[in-house]
């Protein structure tokens, strides 16, 4: 039950973290495209806009990066 207590607070901060880390690899020269709920250009941005509180998008961000492709990307798990 200690932990139902803090868990808005947690929350808030899992998204605000999330949305950061997805600012700063939108700004990254090797990052070519992120994938976040909060971003406007997302092709279900309405619906997103319309289902989820403002700031509280989860803490889901994935990205593709700039020029590498799935063996490149691999490379270091194959050593």
């Amino acid at each position: 039950m200690r932990g139902i207590k803090t868990f808005p607070l947690r929350m808030e901060r899992h998204c605000a973290n999330a949305a950061r880390v997805a600012a700063m690899a939108r700004s990254h020269p090797k990052i070519e495209r992120v994938f976040y709920p909060a971003d406007p250009k997302h092709p279900d941005a309405a619906t997103i806009a319309r289902l989820f509180p403002a700031g509280l998008y989860g803490g889901m961000v994935s990205f593709e990066l700039r020029g590498a492709g799935r063996e490149e990307v691999f490379a270091s798990w194959t050593r």
